[in-house]
């Protein structure tokens, strides 16, 4: 897709400049960045190319996983956020940072900021370990916990955070975190 020619050179630096990529960004996000009438047209284009049925519904971790396997095959740690609408359904997946080999950094705030421009309901988190091991680090339990309480404030829940390892995951419903009154 040629933005220069779809929505002009101006729009195009500014989204250029935000360093989002359009193909994952909302309608909002584009909006936010580039105006309303380049956000228009970047979705029709998308609408043109990627048909809005295949936005899959999230039933369960193995699902989740599903969509973010492809993060075993990196070799630094990346931080994403898939964001759901009221029926699970994915509206996004949200790169929210990119780190080294054993350390990525993800801000509650940046997280909040582009769950609220999307719409979207629910969220579940997804990160991967290079090197291989599922089990989370007292790092990701805190971030976790973390994330979980501005969701129960902002209204937007955090279903799940999933951790890519190898061929295999963890996810922490599955493992009863919230069971376990740890986040709660």
């Amino acid at each position: 897709m040629n933005l220069e020619n779809l929505i002009g050179l101006n729009a195009a630096q500014k989204i250029k400049m935000s360093g989002i990529n359009v193909l994952h960004a909302c309608e909002n996000e584009i909006q936010y960045i580039a105006g309303k009438a380049a956000a228009k047209k970047i979705t029709a284009a998308k609408q043109l190319i990627f048909s809005p049925d295949e936005k899959p519904i999230i039933k369960s971790s193995n699902d989740a996983y599903q969509l973010v396997k492809d993060l075993q095959f990196l070799d630094h740690e990346r931080f994403e956020i898939l964001a759901l609408n009221r029926q699970n359904k994915l509206i996004d997946r949200i790169l929210i940072g990119i780190g080294g080999l054993c350390v990525v950094v993800c801000d509650s705030r940046i997280i909040f900021k582009k769950l609220l421009i999307c719409g979207a309901s629910s969220f579940i988190c997804v990160h991967n370990h290079p090197s291989g091991k599922n089990q989370p680090s007292q790092n990701d339990i805190d971030i976790t916990r973390r994330l979980n309480e501005i969701g129960i404030l902002m209204d937007i829940k955090l279903q799940d955070h999933i951790i890519v390892a190898g061929t295999t995951y963890f996810s922490f419903t599955d493992s009863g975190y919230w069971e376990k009154k740890i986040f709660v």
